[in-house]
């Protein structure tokens, strides 16, 4: 199992990179089959609520706790049609 971002907007404010996953299509493209891709709302919600104190935090001069406040912040701003999804497969 693994997890990914995947979008379905073509805003520019999101990277090229995120913009192309098709997390179905990779793994098919490895080998894998019996592929399942879903989204789990109830991961979303307290991943929402983990963001929302991570954003909220003064990280002083941890570069590890910076880093977190900084994908927080970014993944708050993130383009509508932007959602985290889970994938498994077998080989």
């Amino acid at each position: 199992m693994l997890t990914s971002w995947e979008t379905d907007t073509v805003d520019e404010k999101l990277p090229s990179r995120p913009r192309e996953v098709d997390l179905a299509g990779g793994l098919s493209a490895a080998g894998f089959a019996a592929i399942e891709v879903a989204e789990k709302p109830i991961w979303y919600e307290r991943e929402l609520a983990m963001w929302n104190e991570a954003a909220a935090l003064d990280p002083g001069d941890d570069p590890a706790l910076q880093a977190l406040r900084e994908e927080a912040l970014w993944v708050l701003d993130r383009p509508p049609g932007t959602r985290r999804v889970m994938g498994a497969a077998t080989r």
